[in-house]
């Protein structure tokens, strides 16, 4: 068996500062210590994770391996990190509120963020499964520190234990009946006739279970409850950086599944079209601010879903998250800058915030426009157009047109829920609590504020690296 130590480096640098950062928690050291080792451990992993462009493969035998780092992997890696910084960056008010947790909270977080990077080089079921859990069982311990924590927690974990039985179960029959654990011979796998139907329940199950991770319908019930409850910048965390880690896994799965399944496009559109019309129906609902955003980032994923109907969808559902990350990231910061890290209220909490924090509600409209895909917040307008044009590339058949026409409709109920929040804040209240806004926050809020800009501006080169990082996954199954 071959491995690869450069192209583990990165995971070696991010697991340095992990164990850097339990050791520490043992002896008393200055919370400003403990955030330095987090942000040096983000920024040498992103520097080693671009240092290599070729393509490097571990944990070999013969001709199959069981992780892949690819240029565009490595630059997804990276992206990551970044995105984590900043989450890190509004994550110090809460870090100074519960100094005794700084470390423990730290270690969590990067524990998450090495489980996503693990995900983007996984080319096995087994390495996959392994890193999805890395992912998601810190962020167990990370819901439940909110002062309201515990039923978010238990409700994510309860689903989370569904959805990877379930995705255990078709990992389970895809192996009976091929014998093969990865990716490229799972889909190369000549079945008998007979076990033909007990590959397309394994494939269907594996495409399914996973559906969790981007909470797209049948697994999406946990996000209400789990983004109201746990601290804003931990929401932040799953809007973001678990989206991605989990967009990577579906379409390595759904790649490795449409050769068992006779029509996958219909899979995907069933998930798609309900993900899309449930998220935007019952975000219409709302009036805590956290559940609505929650639903709405239900549809959200359904639109990510949606090209992937295609067997060429892969590239316009990578663009559309790569813009939906940088504007989640100025709506969850805006929020959290006038709510603070624990709870975001109600609609009727952000009344008067225009005539008191007018800074603030302007990136926070800014932001909803983005979501909802209405300039100048280009980037949403982009990401929704990549979706629209993946849909009638080609051909275009009874499937393509149900995703279409659901699409079209949760983007006009979208654009009416977004702007329902907008307008709460420009309604006449009482004076709006004034919540300390610290460096790190105006510095976390501004950097993703400058991202949406760069990519609302410079849209080709997010377009061109989801084209490449589409094909790189698609190459790993062929």
């Amino acid at each position: 068996m071959t491995i690869d130590h450069a192209a583990l480096a990165p995971l070696y640098a991010l697991s340095g500062a992990i164990l850097l950062i339990f050791v520490l928690d043992l002896v008393p050291v200055p919370r400003i210590v403990l955030l330095g080792v987090g942000f040096a451990g983000l920024g040498v992993t992103a520097a080693l994770a671009t240092t290599v462009a070729d393509e490097r493969r571990s944990f070999c035998t013969e001709q199959l391996c069981s992780y892949v780092t690819s240029r565009e992997s490595r630059i997804a890696a990276a992206a990551l990190c970044a995105t984590v910084a900043i989450v890190l960056g509004l994550s110090v008010p809460w870090l100074r509120e519960n100094r005794d947790r700084a470390a423990e909270y730290l270690f969590l977080l990067l524990g998450s963020l090495l489980g996503a990077i693990c995900v983007l080089g996984a080319r096995d079921v087994l390495t996959l499964i392994v890193a999805l859990e890395l992912l998601t069982l810190p962020l167990y311990v990370l819901v439940a520190f909110g002062s309201r924590g515990s039923s978010g927690s238990v409700t994510f974990f309860v689903l989370s234990v569904v959805s990877t039985s379930v995705t255990l179960l078709g990992v389970a029959l895809l192996y009976a009946v091929s014998g093969q654990v990865h990716f490229s011979a799972l889909a190369q796998a000549s079945i008998a006739d007979d076990a033909a139907p007990l590959a397309a329940l394994g494939a269907a199950l594996f495409v399914a279970g996973l559906a969790f991770k981007l909470a797209a319908v049948p697994f999406h019930a946990w996000a209400p409850t789990t983004y109201d409850s746990a601290p804003i910048p931990v929401t932040t965390y799953l809007a973001t950086v678990s989206k991605v880690g989990g967009l990577f896994a579906f379409v390595l799965a759904l790649n490795t599944a449409r050769s068992h399944l006779s029509s996958p496009g219909a899979l995907v559109s069933v998930i798609a079209v309900l993900t899309i019309v449930i998220g935007s129906v019952a975000a219409l609902r709302q009036v805590r601010t956290l559940r609505l955003l929650a639903w709405s980032s239900v549809a959200q994923l359904g639109y990510v879903v949606a090209p992937l109907v295609t067997a060429d969808g892969a590239q316009a559902a990578f663009a559309y998250l790569a813009f939906y990350v940088p504007i989640s990231l100025v709506v969850f910061g805006a929020l959290l800058a006038l709510r603070g890290v624990d709870d975001g209220g109600t609609l009727a909490d952000l009344q008067g915030v225009a005539r008191n924090r007018p800074v603030l509600a302007a990136i926070v409209l800014f932001g909803l426009l983005g979501l909802a895909g209405i300039p100048p917040a280009l980037a949403g307008t982009w990401a929704k157009v990549a979706v629209v044009s993946s849909l009638f590339d080609g051909s275009v058949g009874w499937i393509e047109g149900i995703v279409s026409a659901a699409v079209a409709i949760g983007i006009v109920v979208g654009a009416a829920v977004y702007l329902r929040l907008a307008r709460a804040m420009f309604v006449a209240g009482p004076p709006v609590r004034r919540v300390p806004i610290s460096a790190w926050i105006w510095c976390a809020l501004g950097l993703s504020v400058i991202a949406t800009v760069i990519a609302s501006v410079w849209p080709d080169e997010i377009f061109e690296a989801a084209t490449d990082v589409a094909n790189s996954l698609a190459s790993q199954v062929s």
